[in-house]
């Protein structure tokens, strides 16, 4: 109850400051007068008995200051008193105040919005449940291809692995690349996959609609059925809350609906429009043990560690290793903490990060030169309030608040800034900037930049604390405004030096990277890529049955797009160059026979 009573009386000396010091007054001029009366009941005179309360109580405004320390809140009280200060000053040099936020605006909008990118696409936690838990399984061989030594699983490795390895509760994803939807509605391409019945228990992830897969309906005999993607649902059926029980037909085969899947939902930053189970792909080459297309993952078991699932991998590769000497020779597992694929986005932006961080540097020391400039016409002001008692902390004080009032004013400017800085990348970035659907300014962007403007206006303020002379009291007084420290020149030389320095490391980084650029963009790709489009067709499962009738199909399809208005000429193809998709095939130029791990591709 006391510590209570305590801190609303503090939060009242805080919020009713006028109030306290009017009652405060009061008391005093009450003690006063009864003091003052009863001098004049001794005998003395007005003069004397008021002039004798005086000295009783030693000083009014001593009291009052000794009074204002005792309630513990004059540290902040001077706080709030150095931010009015620190505004009323800004405010009186406008175009000073102006130069400095727009420049540190600028500054921190481009740094923060660098890391906005950066924390979004490389720092933010994938979002499933527990994802230190969870793992990404591959198989590792001794020997290397033109892509490495790391191979997806094939299904059946995947099986032996999951029912051998106590430590992980695996899953398996395959991409079979989509196919028909041709009802209900219109016939449609649609993105698909095929899962295990037990990854979204694996992932944490509760379905918003159904439920998902049974074990039994992951099996070869299992039930026709199909969980959809919440965006298709939207799209496709319009939100009907009653999906759950219709019928559609995929690739040909009638499915039944028993799930959808929560809004924003992705595996491996992709939204799917539809998941059937993975144990109903019957086809040879998904039952083929050295067709590696399967995506594993896991979720460690409780008490497990890494480095028991891996020695446990190991057993199941040598056991493998032995049974199918074929495919599974000089091949093993490994293990690997789970982590969003970004490509060679993750140096590219702790490189840009890197250089923004580079140029405001360069911004505040611009800024501190300007400050050490205006310091100079304010030493006149210093001094004086250095000679009625104001200490040289409570002048540096003073310039380190103006300095971070100065800085997350620019920070404030700088986040809308940094808005325009997040689209612009976002939208220019080459193929598509991975996980882009999670940047957003959160609360740990919000608490960069705030850091960072604090941290840009106290350096921003560190050539004028230096500059800060009060031991010469008299000197500056005699002088005037006309004092100048010639000592700080050195200073001044160092700001100068730093500035061009930065600059110039920018400048030759920028002009290199110019020089490449140019030089990418003046290689021919080996084809006329001008006015050229691209477009993925597809064929219902039910015209692939007979060969002359799919030609006709495709045949028919080339004829229609000539028609088209504007085209000139169409073509069509397997793979488009330099997209996605790839159809490696090794070979070789002697009539010798070369081991498959050697062949060029």
């Amino acid at each position: 109850m006391r510590f209570l009573r305590s801190l609303r009386f503090r939060i009242r000396c805080l919020f009713q400051r006028t109030e306290i010091d009017a009652e405060l007054t009061n008391e005093l001029q009450d003690y006063i007068e009864r003091q003052t009366q009863h001098y004049l009941g001794r005998g003395s005179s007005p003069e004397e008995a008021h002039t004798a309360a005086l000295r009783d109580v030693g000083g009014v405004e001593q009291i009052k200051e000794a009074c204002r320390d005792a309630r513990g809140t004059h540290l902040l009280e001077d706080f709030l008193a150095d931010i009015r200060y620190a505004f009323r000053t800004l405010s009186k040099n406008p175009a000073f105040t102006f130069i400095c936020l727009v420049t540190l605006a600028l500054g921190i909008g481009v740094t923060t919005g660098i890391f906005t990118v950066l924390n979004g696409v490389l720092l933010k936690p994938l979002a499933y449940s527990d994802p230190e838990h969870l793992v990404n399984l591959q198989e590792k061989t001794t020997w290397k291809t033109a892509w490495g030594d790391i191979w997806a699983l094939s299904y059946p490795n995947y099986l032996d692995c999951k029912h051998r390895v106590s430590s992980l509760e695996l899953v398996a994803m395959h991409n079979a690349g989509g196919a028909i939807l041709s009802a209900p509605g219109d016939a449609a391409y649609v993105d698909g996959l095929e899962i295990s019945s037990n990854l979204f228990s694996v992932l944490g992830i509760h379905l918003l609609r159904g439920r998902p897969f049974s074990p039994g309906e992951d099996q070869p005999a299992g039930s026709p059925v199909a969980i959809i993607g919440y965006h298709f649902w939207q799209q496709r059926f319009g939100g009907n809350p009653q999906v759950i029980g219709m019928k559609l037909v995929y690739d040909g085969h009638p499915r039944t609906i028993i799930g959808v899947t929560p809004a924003g939902f992705r595996i491996d930053g992709g939204e799917v429009d539809l998941f059937t189970p993975i144990g109903q792909d019957t086809l040879p080459m998904q039952l083929n043990r050295e067709r590696h297309g399967t995506v594993a993952w896991g979720r460690l078991t409780p008490g497990a560690t890494m480095a028991r699932a891996n020695a446990e991998l190991a057993v199941v590769g040598r056991q493998l290793e032995a049974a199918y000497p074929k495919s599974n020779r000089d091949r093993t597992f490994i293990a690997e903490i789970l982590h969003a694929d970004v490509g060679d986005a993750r140096s590219t932006l702790w490189l840009l990060l890197g250089t923004v961080s580079l140029v405001l540097l360069i911004a505040c020391a611009n800024i501190a030169s300007l400050g050490r400039a205006r310091a100079v016409s304010r030493q006149h002001e210093l001094t004086l309030r250095a000679a009625l008692g104001a200490s040289r902390g409570r002048l540096v004080r003073q310039y380190l608040t103006e300095s971070a009032v100065l800085g997350l004013g620019g920070g404030c400017i700088g986040i809308l800034f940094a808005i325009a800085v997040i689209r612009a990348l976002i939208a220019l970035w080459p193929n598509g900037l991975p996980r882009s659907y999670d940047i957003r300014l959160d609360e740990r962007v919000l608490l960069f930049a705030a850091g960072i403007s604090l941290l840009s206006g106290l350096t921003c303020g560190l050539a004028p604390v230096l500059r800060t002379r009060v031991g010469e009291i008299d000197r500056t007084l005699r002088a005037g405004a006309r004092t100048v420290a010639g000592g700080t020149r050195h200073l001044h030389a160092a700001f100068v030096t730093a500035e061009v320095a930065l600059a110039v490391v920018l400048l030759a980084s920028a002009a290199m990277l110019g020089q490449t650029l140019l030089h990418l963009a003046s290689l021919s790709p080996g084809l006329n890529i001008k006015n050229l489009m691209t477009a993925r067709v597809a064929l219902a499962p039910a015209t692939l049955t007979n060969p002359a009738e799919t030609r006709a199909n495709w045949k028919d399809i080339l004829d229609r797009a000539r028609h088209v208005p504007g085209v000139d000429s169409v073509a069509m193809m397997d793979t488009v160059p330099m997209r996605e998709g790839s159809n490696p095939i090794g070979y070789t130029t002697s009539a010798a026979a070369v081991p498959e791990n050697q062949q060029p591709m």
